[in-house]
């Protein structure tokens, strides 16, 4: 008997412990048991609810219903005086016979806290998922990027002391000297790098999308918008990176909106009145000689002093001969790796790597290798194994030595890809033409890119 006076006991001190509010009624309607935090939820006084008919005491109480009909209600939303509160009120059987029922009321406020706190769980959900699509964007640090040569140790040592400071950095030098590296590398030791870091290549899509890739747009702004509109990448990369390759690209309309941008930090969605604040860091990119095109009249100088407070030129694999035995070594162990083979090169192909003017840069070695190793039958890859020309002259022309006409044909499919990605860029209006030339899908093309590792750095 003292066990089940304790146990009762202890299920009141639990009922009386209880955050909601809790009204325990038998089969005739009348209040049995009214917990504290039902006094403070309602309003009422236990003196003046215990031991009454509910539907007295309490006018309005859906109580009684629920004892008609033996069916719980959910979500009954009430109003007392100021009091406001939603409650869940479930009839009590047993032994199929009712013998009750109870009512489980919260605050409005209560849960309006709870709702608060679930959207601030959300955000933090939505902002460690963004910060786990950065870190997949942003797979480069200072430790991938080769500096032996004194020029790379200086341009890297100062990439590095700049990416701790917040400002906006503007990123030269030609084609392939890997200026996305840098950006990358930059965004990753920044106090921003738990942020997004979002790229746009300014060359790459339709000047008429460019506008609202970079600002966003309401729904219905225009034909062809989503229905809920899109967040541009100023909105969507908040508190972290904003990279702008092949900046020089850009419209004179389109520079004026960027550089409004860049000074209110706000952006306005298209088809909206309302402007939104940002807080993004810059970095942009050009193999174009922007001070040459300010002095032109075709890029904004208030901009330009925008964007390039720091300028970081990259140098040309030429001007960094040091550097090329080393990319030349990381290359051969990466594309050993993918062909499950120990490669290494020759000596007459080192010696004509390290003397090759290497027009193309990194991006030219990579891929350069990455078709020699198609080619290559054993570890050692020789002149042989690189197609013709594909040194613009610099190798001389050498028997090609038989091997199955797979690989062969593999190989002469991804030198030619190659070339006319050299001849005609890889932008998307440059792939369609390359494409068309090739009489392959452009679906197609992409594959082949990626199958032989011919995408940009």
């Amino acid at each position: 008997m003292k066990k089940i006076t304790a146990a009762a006991d202890l299920f009141l001190e639990v009922l009386n412990n209880l955050v909601e509010g809790v009204l325990i009624v038998d089969a005739s309607n009348t209040v049995l048991y009214v917990n504290d935090a039902y006094t403070r939820i309602t309003g009422a006084e236990k003196e003046d609810v215990l031991g009454t008919n509910l539907s007295q005491s309490r006018p309005g109480s859906r109580m009684q219903e629920i004892l008609t009909s033996g069916r719980m209600e959910m979500g009954v939303h009430r109003i007392y005086g100021n009091r406001e509160h939603v409650s869940n009120i479930v009839p009590i059987y047993k032994d199929q016979r009712l013998i009750g029922g109870v009512s489980i009321a919260s605050s409005v406020s209560d849960l309006e806290s709870i709702s608060q706190k679930l959207k601030e769980d959300r955000e933090n959900l939505e902002l460690l998922q963004k910060r786990v699509a950065s870190m997949k964007q942003t797979k480069f640090t200072f430790d991938d990027i080769i500096a032996v040569s004194p020029l790379s140790k200086d341009l890297k040592e100062q990439a590095r002391k700049l990416a701790k400071k917040d400002i906006s950095i503007l990123l030269t030098g030609e084609s392939g000297t890997g200026k996305e590296v840098f950006a990358q590398a930059i965004h990753n030791e920044s106090p921003r790098r738990a942020a997004p870091f979002i790229a746009l290549n300014c060359s790459a899509i339709s000047p008429d999308l460019v506008e609202s890739e970079l600002f966003g747009y309401e729904g219905n702004a225009f034909t062809g918008a989503k229905k809920g509109g899109h967040k541009g990448i100023f909105e969507a990369a908040e508190g972290g990176t904003v990279f702008l390759d092949e900046i020089g690209e850009l419209g004179f309309p389109l520079q004026a909106k960027l550089l409004r941008v860049l000074q209110e930090q706000a952006v306005r969605p298209i088809g909206s009145t309302v402007e939104k604040p940002i807080n993004v860091r810059i970095l942009s990119a050009t193999n174009r000689d922007l001070s040459a095109m300010v002095a032109e009249g075709t890029f904004r100088t208030d901009l330009y002093y925008r964007i390039a407070p720091m300028v970081l030129r990259l140098p040309p694999l030429r001007e960094r001969r040091e550097d090329i035995l080393p990319l030349l070594k990381l290359n051969l162990e990466k594309e050993g790796k993918k062909n499950k083979k120990n490669l290494r090169l020759d000596e007459k192909v080192l010696g004509v790597l390290l003397n090759y003017s290497w027009p193309g840069n990194i991006r030219e070695l990579v891929n350069i290798l990455t078709v020699a190793a198609i080619l290559c039958e054993s570890d050692t890859i020789h002149l042989q194994d690189f197609p013709p020309g594909i040194f613009q002259g610099f190798v001389p022309q050498t028997p090609q030595k038989i091997c199955p006409l797979k690989k062969v044909a593999a190989a002469a499919e991804a030198n030619v890809i190659y070339q006319a990605l050299k001849e005609y860029g890889s932008d998307v209006a440059a792939k369609k033409e390359i494409s068309r030339k090739l009489e392959i899908s452009l679906a197609t093309l992409y594959n082949k890119i990626k199958e032989y590792q011919l995408e940009e750095l």
